[in-house]
């Protein structure tokens, strides 16, 4: 979980309170009833560090609960949650391959469930920017 020790050193950030096992289980059966994919253990791990995140103008979705919506006010399930927003994302369009993780004005980061890889798509025309086999590795190049 040292992995996302780097976030620390990052000012002008909004990390929200890690959520419990039993938390994540729950939310991970809620993603997996959604979307008949589970939920990877990389987001997992990533989630007992920090339920999402906000940096910069890149946003890495949580599981919108308590916690966010004081820090966060304005944050909705549309907007900040894994679940929701995946829901609002393939409503809008037909595109299933991917679980999105975060955005900013230019990127979705997410994970392509048949290479299980984590990627960095453009907005709009979904091609592949960057590839990565860890979340952490993925979030560390979009933040530096």
């Amino acid at each position: 979980m040292d992995e996302y020790g780097f976030l620390n050193g990052i000012s002008d950030k909004t990390l929200y309170i890690g959520l419990t096992a039993s938390e994540i289980s729950l939310y991970a059966g809620e993603f997996k009833e959604a979307f008949n994919v589970s939920l990877p253990e990389n987001v997992r791990d990533f989630l007992r560090i920090t339920n999402g995140f906000y940096i910069n103008g890149k946003v890495f979705f949580s599981m919108n609960n308590d916690n966010v919506k004081e820090i966060s006010p304005r944050a909705t399930n549309r907007t900040r949650d894994i679940i929701g927003f995946n829901r609002y994302y393939r409503g809008m369009t037909d595109i299933e391959d991917y679980i999105i993780l975060g955005k900013d004005s230019i990127s979705y980061f997410v994970y392509d469930i048949a290479s299980e890889k984590y990627r960095i798509l453009t907005n709009g025309t979904i091609d592949v920017m960057n590839e990565f086999n860890s979340l952490a590795q993925m979030i560390r190049e979009v933040l530096v």
